[in-house]
């Protein structure tokens, strides 16, 4: 991402308005952000869901492309990482 985005509404989505990160970067600063709001931690996890199943269905599909399944797999994966900064960030808060 080329500019640093600070507010939760401002964030890119998609047409389906699932939040696009481009870089790890992007999901971790988007779990800064959410640390304290169980709603929006809630859509991410929903999100990456959707992304695995769409994967899996893509995987087992007769004609499959590679780029989408690439596509997929790193959305998944950032949304992961997102999840993941804030478990670390509420663990934080707990020491």
């Amino acid at each position: 991402m080329n500019q640093l985005i600070a507010n939760i509404t401002n964030w890119p989505r998609r047409k389906n308005s699932q939040i696009i990160f481009t870089a790890t970067e992007d999901a971790l600063l988007y779990a800064q952000l959410i640390c304290t709001r169980p709603d929006l931690q809630d859509q991410i996890t929903r999100y990456r869901r959707f992304a695995l199943t769409d994967l899996k269905r893509e995987r087992e599909g007769e004609r499959r492309s590679p780029l989408r399944m690439m596509d997929l797999a790193v959305r998944a994966q950032l949304y992961r990482a997102c999840l993941e900064e804030v478990e670390r960030i509420s663990n934080e808060k707990v020491t």
